[in-house]
């Protein structure tokens, strides 16, 4: 008998022993071997890079430094929501996100998770000083934002402008 662990659990009733009337033979020792050798995988060397082990998720739980450019280009309609799939990064899941925006030019710029807040994307920038739903630019060359997606790792971005290139930096994310 070979493990099912980590698919499914060991019964290893049928393997008992009892002390002067089992004879022992080498199957017996061989699947608890087995079995440790699986819990072994499972749980991971210190450092692994195992990406499934527990000893690589422990270690690399909380925020996550990425880095990398995932929109940069001009928004192809303004005052409207665009989603930004993020889900090759964060995974299809809610994940709070670091954005580096880099915009030039005069325009509002907004950022909400899909399915939140108004559809209208005017309801979500104000006037500066007077606050807003959302997060947002105007005439800024650089900010960051922390915003959540969805369920499905996407969240809406919307421009006031289809003039000005929008440069967004995945900076970090928390699963």
């Amino acid at each position: 008998m070979s493990t099912n662990f980590p698919t499914s659990l060991d019964n290893t009733d049928s393997q008992k022993v009892t002390d002067g009337s089992s004879v022992i033979v080498a199957a017996l020792p061989n699947n608890l071997l087995d079995m440790v050798e699986a819990l072994e995988a499972k749980v991971g060397v210190d450092g692994s890079a195992v990406a499934t082990s527990h000893d690589y998720l422990l270690a690399n739980k909380g925020a996550f430094a990425d880095g990398d450019t995932v929109f940069n280009t001009k928004l192809t309609a303004a005052n409207t929501w665009q989603d930004l799939d993020l889900s090759s990064y964060v995974g299809a899941k809610v994940a709070l996100v670091y954005l580096e925006i880099k915009s030039g030019g005069t325009s509002w710029f907004a950022v909400k998770p899909k399915g939140y807040g108004s559809a209208t994307f005017g309801n979500h920038y104000q006037a500066e000083g007077s606050g807003a739903s959302a997060c947002w630019v105007n005439n800024v060359k650089v900010v960051y934002l922390v915003c959540m997606t969805d369920a499905s790792g996407v969240l809406q971005i919307g421009n006031s402008s289809t003039s000005n290139t929008i440069t967004i930096k995945l900076v970090g994310h928390v699963k």
